[in-house]
């Protein structure tokens, strides 16, 4: 399959098709499947022959399930929920391919209103239920060709005002998933790799799944970015489906990186400098260097002025 030519660095490196791992029955496993990049990366999978299981909370809610798929009750904070769900997939299936950590949720809100509660909250499912859930599938995923795909956020490279407890939750998957490599790198495993999307159109923070630390607030800057954040991911975010088609290049590389991006203009938008974002393709395959210049050129300037006019009449905003 190919990926999105939009994406960097994943949808322009040159990799061999014949070097490529096949996927077809491969035992995938999607947490957060229901909606989203989830339920795009499920049916992706599912369509490239791969045997999926997604998960929701509440799968018996789900009105639209992913097509090809099954869904399983998963509550990445429990424990019993998780050991539950792998106990299933293991029964159904003996083993684990691939694992997608994609379950997680949003924050609005200034810094220093967030209460010990709300730090509790974000950390629980971003980064204590991604561990939770790869550690309970760790045990059945001894090929070298398994992978650990965990979807971090662009914004966990910077802080990023309103959005501060979720963008530390995403940083600290940065070091959780370089140093698990590095633990179980000497073992006949998985390999982690951390994917780390700009802006994608999901309708993201429009949901239930979001911690508010001040609802109510009457700060003018933290009321703008409420109401500017769903209309941007909209405007500038991409497609689930190009994460979702990364996720799968990622899962079918034989020597992967630890860390991609993928959203080079939602990352401009905001707020990372040219520096950034060369430092971080340097990190990529050479390819990406190249595709990020040729993606640069398409992107600088294009978006109209006009966009931009929010910021200088808050009117528009109301």
């Amino acid at each position: 399959m190919q990926t999105s030519s939009s994406a960097l660095p994943i949808g322009r490196v040159n990799i061999d098709e014949k070097e490529m791992t096949s996927m077809k029955g491969k035992i995938v496993l999607v947490t957060g499947g229901s909606r989203g990049i989830g339920k795009a990366t499920c049916e992706y999978f599912a369509q490239s022959g791969c045997i999926v299981i997604g998960t929701s909370r509440t799968p018996e809610k789900v009105q639209n399930p992913p097509a090809g798929c099954s869904l399983l009750p998963l509550d990445v904070r429990s424990d019993e929920s998780v050991k539950s769900c792998i106990k299933t997939i293991i029964e159904r299936h003996g083993h684990i391919d691939i694992l997608v950590n994609n379950a997680g949720i949003g924050q609005y809100g200034r810094l220093i209103k967030a209460t010990p509660e709300d730090w509790i909250s974000v950390f629980q499912t971003n980064v204590f239920g991604v561990h939770r859930v790869t550690v309970a599938a760790y045990p059945y995923m001894k090929n070298s060709y398994c992978r650990i795909i965990t979807l971090g956020s662009l914004e966990g490279e910077t802080g990023y005002p309103y959005q501060a407890l979720y963008a530390i939750s995403k940083r600290a998957l940065q070091t959780w998933n370089d140093s698990f490599d590095f633990e179980q790198r000497k073992e006949k495993g998985p390999r982690f790799i951390l994917l780390e999307p700009a802006w994608v159109n999901t309708g993201f923070g429009l949901t239930d799944d979001i911690v508010n630390t001040e609802p109510d607030t009457q700060d003018p800057y933290a009321r703008i970015a409420q109401k500017l954040f769903p209309r941007f991911l909209e405007q500038y975010g991409i497609n689930p489906i190009d994460v979702a088609q990364a996720i799968f290049t990622i899962a079918s590389m034989p020597k992967p990186r630890l860390r991609y991006f993928i959203g080079a203009k939602g990352a401009i938008l905001m707020g990372h400098s040219l520096e950034d974002l060369l430092t971080i393709a340097y990190t990529q395959p050479p390819e990406s260097m190249l595709a990020f210049m040729d993606l640069l050129s398409e992107i600088m300037y294009k978006a109209d002025q006009s966009d931009f006019k929010i910021f200088k009449d808050n009117k528009s905003i109301e």
